[in-house]
């Protein structure tokens, strides 16, 4: 029981972080984007 609580905490961790990496990623493309247009 202990150790399934765990792997779902792990779960629930892996996904937060997979977020958060996704959100990043898209803010970085944003700023590239705009940087790119700006030598234009």
């Amino acid at each position: 029981m202990f150790r399934r609580s765990k792997i779902i905490l792990w779960l629930v961790l892996i996904l937060k972080v997979n977020e958060t990496l996704e959100m990043f990623f898209r803010v970085f493309k944003k700023v590239t984007l705009r940087i790119e247009f700006n030598k234009i």
